[in-house]
Protein backbone atom coordinates (compact mmCIF):
# COMPACT_ATOMS: atom_id res chain seq x y z
CA UNK A 1 0.00 0.00 0.00
CA UNK A 2 1.37 3.54 -1.17
CA UNK A 3 2.02 5.97 1.34
CA UNK A 4 -0.59 8.93 -0.24
CA UNK A 5 -3.14 6.22 0.34
CA UNK A 6 -2.22 5.79 3.70
CA UNK A 7 -2.77 9.62 4.26
CA UNK A 8 -6.26 9.44 2.42
CA UNK A 9 -7.50 6.26 4.12
CA UNK A 10 -7.12 7.93 7.69
CA UNK A 11 -8.44 11.50 6.17
CA UNK A 12 -11.47 9.33 4.85
CA UNK A 13 -12.21 7.31 8.23
CA UNK A 14 -12.39 10.74 9.90
CA UNK A 15 -15.23 12.17 6.92
CA UNK A 16 -17.13 9.22 7.37
CA UNK A 17 -17.37 8.75 11.24
CA UNK A 18 -17.66 12.76 11.25
CA UNK A 19 -20.90 12.22 8.65
CA UNK A 20 -22.08 9.76 9.82
CA UNK A 21 -22.77 8.19 7.05
CA UNK A 22 -20.97 4.62 7.97
CA UNK A 23 -24.07 2.10 8.28
CA UNK A 24 -22.82 -0.64 6.71
CA UNK A 25 -20.28 -1.94 4.44
CA UNK A 26 -22.35 -1.55 1.37
CA UNK A 27 -22.74 2.29 2.10
CA UNK A 28 -18.99 2.46 2.87
CA UNK A 29 -18.00 1.15 -0.55
CA UNK A 30 -20.23 3.35 -2.44
CA UNK A 31 -18.79 5.93 -0.48
CA UNK A 32 -15.83 4.73 -2.17
CA UNK A 33 -16.67 5.34 -5.60
CA UNK A 34 -18.31 8.73 -4.92
CA UNK A 35 -17.18 11.06 -7.87
CA UNK A 36 -16.83 13.73 -5.17
CA UNK A 37 -14.52 11.68 -2.94
CA UNK A 38 -11.33 13.77 -3.53
CA UNK A 39 -13.14 16.63 -2.64
CA UNK A 40 -14.72 15.61 0.05
CA UNK A 41 -11.11 14.37 1.20
CA UNK A 42 -10.07 17.96 1.17
CA UNK A 43 -12.68 19.29 3.11
CA UNK A 44 -11.69 16.63 6.18
CA UNK A 45 -9.41 18.40 8.26
CA UNK A 46 -9.77 16.63 11.43
CA UNK A 47 -6.53 14.74 12.57
CA UNK A 48 -7.55 11.04 13.48
CA UNK A 49 -6.27 10.86 16.70
CA UNK A 50 -7.79 14.41 17.56
CA UNK A 51 -11.17 12.90 16.77
CA UNK A 52 -10.65 9.75 18.90
CA UNK A 53 -9.98 12.12 21.97
CA UNK A 54 -13.00 14.02 20.89
CA UNK A 55 -15.74 11.07 20.95
CA UNK A 56 -17.73 10.43 24.29
CA UNK A 57 -17.25 7.28 26.36
CA UNK A 58 -21.07 6.15 24.83
CA UNK A 59 -20.09 6.29 21.65
CA UNK A 60 -17.02 4.25 21.63
CA UNK A 61 -17.61 0.60 20.43
CA UNK A 62 -19.34 2.21 17.31
CA UNK A 63 -16.55 4.17 16.60
CA UNK A 64 -14.18 0.95 17.15
CA UNK A 65 -16.66 -0.87 14.34
CA UNK A 66 -16.12 2.06 11.71
CA UNK A 67 -12.29 2.29 12.18
CA UNK A 68 -12.12 -1.12 11.72
CA UNK A 69 -14.26 -1.73 8.89
CA UNK A 70 -12.96 1.10 6.87
CA UNK A 71 -9.64 -0.76 7.56
CA UNK A 72 -10.31 -3.93 6.51
CA UNK A 73 -12.38 -2.48 3.68
CA UNK A 74 -9.18 -0.70 2.01
CA UNK A 75 -7.22 -4.34 2.44
CA UNK A 76 -9.73 -7.23 1.92
CA UNK A 77 -9.80 -9.47 -1.03
CA UNK A 78 -13.53 -10.09 -0.45
CA UNK A 79 -12.69 -13.26 2.74
CA UNK A 80 -12.52 -10.80 4.84
CA UNK A 81 -15.37 -10.74 8.11
CA UNK A 82 -15.46 -8.93 11.39
CA UNK A 83 -17.11 -10.13 14.49
CA UNK A 84 -20.87 -7.82 15.42
CA UNK A 85 -18.62 -6.72 18.72
CA UNK A 86 -16.20 -5.24 16.51
CA UNK A 87 -13.07 -7.22 17.08
CA UNK A 88 -11.05 -8.11 14.04
CA UNK A 89 -11.54 -12.01 13.01
CA UNK A 90 -8.59 -13.67 13.50
CA UNK A 91 -9.01 -15.37 9.90
CA UNK A 92 -8.32 -12.29 8.53
CA UNK A 93 -4.49 -12.10 9.20
CA UNK A 94 -4.18 -15.56 8.73
CA UNK A 95 -5.81 -15.25 5.14
CA UNK A 96 -4.32 -11.99 4.16
CA UNK A 97 -0.58 -11.97 2.36
CA UNK A 98 0.93 -9.02 4.29
CA UNK A 99 3.65 -6.89 1.87
CA UNK A 100 6.24 -4.85 4.16
CA UNK A 101 4.41 -1.89 3.73
CA UNK A 102 1.54 -2.86 5.17
CA UNK A 103 2.77 -4.13 8.04
CA UNK A 104 3.85 -0.17 9.32
CA UNK A 105 -0.19 0.56 8.40
CA UNK A 106 -1.33 -2.18 10.49
CA UNK A 107 0.35 -1.27 13.10
CA UNK A 108 -0.33 2.78 13.31
CA UNK A 109 -3.75 1.89 13.02
CA UNK A 110 -3.56 -0.84 16.20
CA UNK A 111 -1.85 1.24 18.38
CA UNK A 112 -4.78 4.03 17.59
CA UNK A 113 -7.05 1.63 18.46
CA UNK A 114 -5.38 1.04 21.65
CA UNK A 115 -4.79 4.60 21.97
CA UNK A 116 -8.68 5.00 22.25
CA UNK A 117 -9.61 2.59 24.61
CA UNK A 118 -7.06 3.90 27.14
CA UNK A 119 -7.87 7.17 26.96
CA UNK A 120 -11.23 6.54 27.02
CA UNK A 121 -11.08 3.98 29.82
CA UNK A 122 -13.81 1.64 28.22
CA UNK A 123 -16.14 -0.19 29.95
CA UNK A 124 -15.06 -2.83 26.93
CA UNK A 125 -12.27 -5.60 27.94
CA UNK A 126 -9.16 -4.02 26.77
CA UNK A 127 -7.41 -7.25 27.61
CA UNK A 128 -9.86 -9.45 25.29
CA UNK A 129 -10.00 -6.75 22.56
CA UNK A 130 -5.49 -6.60 22.72
CA UNK A 131 -5.56 -10.59 23.25
CA UNK A 132 -7.64 -10.96 19.90
CA UNK A 133 -5.97 -8.49 17.73
CA UNK A 134 -2.36 -8.83 19.33
CA UNK A 135 -3.31 -13.17 18.73
CA UNK A 136 -4.26 -12.99 15.07
CA UNK A 137 -0.87 -10.86 14.79
CA UNK A 138 1.18 -13.24 16.33
CA UNK A 139 0.54 -16.06 13.42
CA UNK A 140 2.95 -13.16 11.23
CA UNK A 141 5.81 -13.45 14.17
CA UNK A 142 5.36 -9.63 13.84
CA UNK A 143 6.60 -8.04 17.41
CA UNK A 144 4.24 -5.35 18.43
CA UNK A 145 5.76 -2.90 21.06
CA UNK A 146 2.94 -0.48 22.36
CA UNK A 147 3.17 1.49 25.99
CA UNK A 148 0.39 1.79 27.88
Amino acid sequence: MQFYKKKKINSLVCLLIRSGKVKDDFKIKSFFNNPEYDFLLKKCKTNLVKLIDSIDKESNMYVLNTLLRVFVLFLEDNSVHILNDGIICSDFFRNFVLKENDIFFIKLNIFLFLIFFKKKKSSCSFKSIFKSVYGSLKSFNLKIKIIL
